[in-house]
């Protein structure tokens, strides 16, 4: 994956003004610092007319590895981490009036510590790798990947534990708690709010990845458009996970197989491999034994949470890494051929032109002018 400074093109704030700060602090930190017209994104069919209540939870994320070419978003602030917590940067964006979303791409070097302000709101968490203590009730809970959903504020003090030394990616949904309740009573047609869910009895649920929703959260981390196109696919993504985690606190889990988190983790680290190696990747072989798992297994699992086979995966990277080269560097069309690992200039052409609709020299051209 792609780190988010390299998806996401948002205005910075400084990270004490934004972590665990209420939502209109931060409403305010975005109006202030956005070079962009701020316009609400339209998920949430109330409109426009109510003063936001949720507050934010602190999420950080990892620094950008490569040039980019970031999508512009024209609501949302980014605070990125004190050298002494460790390396990242969090996003938060805005969806609409009764939804929010925070992004995490982060590495600690040391446990951190997250108290979560006193808000009416249900947060929807997905965490793709890394781990988690959770203080949301009089329990604590050590969680890895998985899908866990909480209501706040709960009986007691809520807080969480970020582990160091992991690499923590996560996606968090924050609902206002009547915009959810809402949304519960639609859904089930009989009872509304949280007696309508497993949230009834407890304050927060877990559950595993199913293939589709690891696919789905893992889209927010690296979208298939940008500019207006990638607002518009960021609205309807974020609508289509939160239909599926509405089914599961309604319905139970989904039937469809959840995903080990040993499966979850294998994937991540095939990733990171793979985009290491971008210009020599590992044959599909090599990367089991490295893994250690057998190569059907891989290719299975590796379908199941990126939706694309290994080698769809590499080709995707390295053109996109290759658009950006074009765009961003003064290399010529041979050099980027061969970083990017084509033999031959001419197949890494004939690739580009099937995937973006233009040749290599025609987009640089493009963006010259």
């Amino acid at each position: 994956m792609r780190s988010l400074e390299a998806v996401y093109d948002l205005p910075e704030a400084p990270y004490a003004e934004v972590v665990g700060r209420e939502l209109t602090r931060i409403e305010r930190l975005i109006a202030r610092t956005s070079r962009r017209p701020a316009k609400p994104l339209a998920l949430d069919p109330r409109g426009a007319g109510e003063s936001p209540r949720a507050l934010d939870e602190f999420a950080p994320g990892m620094a950008a590895r490569a040039p980019a070419m970031p999508s512009a978003l024209r609501r949302g602030v980014r605070a990125r981490l004190p050298i002494d917590l460790g390396k990242g940067v969090w996003d938060f964006i805005r969806v609409s009036d009764a939804v929010y979303l925070s992004l995490t791409d982060a590495s600690y070097c040391d446990r951190a510590l997250v108290r979560l302000p006193f808000e009416e709101v249900v947060k929807l968490r997905f965490l793709i790798s890394g781990e988690l203590t959770l203080q949301f009730s009089d329990e604590s809970v050590v969680t890895g990947p998985g899908v866990c959903v909480s209501v706040h504020p709960g009986a007691h003090p809520n807080s969480y534990q970020i582990a160091r030394g992991t690499h923590q990616r996560m996606a968090v949904l924050h609902c206002r708690r009547d915009y959810f309740d809402e949304l519960v009573g639609q859904h089930t047609q009989r009872v509304g709010g949280l007696a309508g869910t497993a949230l009834q009895r407890r304050d927060f649920f877990f559950a595993p990845f199913t293939a589709n929703l690891s696919h789905d959260v893992s889209q927010l981390f690296e979208p298939p458009c940008s500019g207006p196109l990638g607002e518009l696919f960021l609205e309807a993504k974020c609508t289509e996970i939160l239909c599926v985690a509405l089914q599961m606190l309604t319905q139970g889990a989904p039937a469809p197989r959840a995903i080990a988190r040993v499966d979850l983790e294998r994937v991540e680290e095939a990733r990171r491999i793979l985009l290491e190696r971008l210009d020599d990747p590992p044959s599909i072989a090599e990367l089991a034994r490295t893994l250690g798992t057998n190569p059907t297994t891989l290719k299975t699992r590796f379908r199941e949470v990126t939706g694309k086979p290994i080698f769809e995966f590499v080709q995707g990277e390295r053109l996109s890494q290759a658009r950006n080269l074009l765009q961003d560097t003064d290399l010529s069309v041979t050099e980027i051929a061969f970083r990017m690992g084509y033999v031959h200039p001419g197949n890494f052409a004939t690739a580009f032109r099937r995937r973006f609709r233009v040749s290599p020299r025609a987009y640089r051209a493009g963006q010259m002018s």
